[in-house]
């Protein structure tokens, strides 16, 4: 479990777990709603990602919700 935090406030949340073969699953990204589409997800996802590459993981799934179209594009 990881957590974005500004000014000593946690203000975002994502958790990464090693799955088989080389998966880890990046699930439960959050940000509290006056925080967003200022960065601090496509932080979180990066940091994820360099956290990916440091145990030689092949592939990060994530999990959104479906009716989000912001967030899938």
């Amino acid at each position: 479990m990881f957590a974005y935090i500004d000014n000593d406030k946690i203000v975002g949340y994502f958790s990464l777990v090693p799955k088989e073969n080389g998966v880890m699953e990046l699930d439960h990204l959050s940000i509290l709603p006056e925080y967003r589409h200022k960065g601090c997800g496509t932080e979180m996802i990066k940091y994820a990602v360099s956290i990916d590459k440091s145990t030689n993981a092949k592939k990060i799934k994530i999990g959104i919700i479906e009716e989000n179209t912001i967030l899938k594009n």
